[in-house]
């Protein structure tokens, strides 16, 4: 526990209304603290939401991206995520916002950003 930490993700990175510059400075500074699990904020506008979470994505899953003191995630860490071959996730959160039939026509239209779990609808 004191050499590896307790897993955590954080929520930093995406939250509604912030700018890609925004995004991607948060997403590389959390990288950079040892994070590989990101929340996404979702569900006020879906092209937002896709253009927040490819600017994410495309930050994370990159391997160049990983600190080099980082500990090196094995597949099996992450199996059944949807793991980038960085060993990184992403997760989207919506904050109650939608009933059942939203959620699942909502969470279809973000299937491109390949997200794990999500929490709260």
């Amino acid at each position: 526990m004191i050499k590896r930490g307790y897993p955590a993700y954080t929520t930093s990175v995406g939250w509604l209304g912030y700018s890609d510059d925004k995004v991607r400075q948060l997403t590389k500074e959390a990288l950079n603290q040892g994070f590989n699990h990101f929340k996404l904020k979702v569900g006020a506008n879906v092209e937002d939401d896709l253009r927040r979470g490819r600017v994410i994505r495309e930050i994370i899953d990159d391997p160049k991206n990983l600190p080099e003191w980082r500990e090196k995630i094995t597949p099996e860490s992450v199996a059944g995520k949807n793991a980038s071959a960085a060993g990184t996730v992403l997760m989207v959160d919506a904050n109650q916002v939608w009933d059942v039939a939203q959620a699942i026509d909502y969470v279809k239209q973000l299937k491109p950003l390949n997200p794990w779990s999500v929490p709260h609808f």
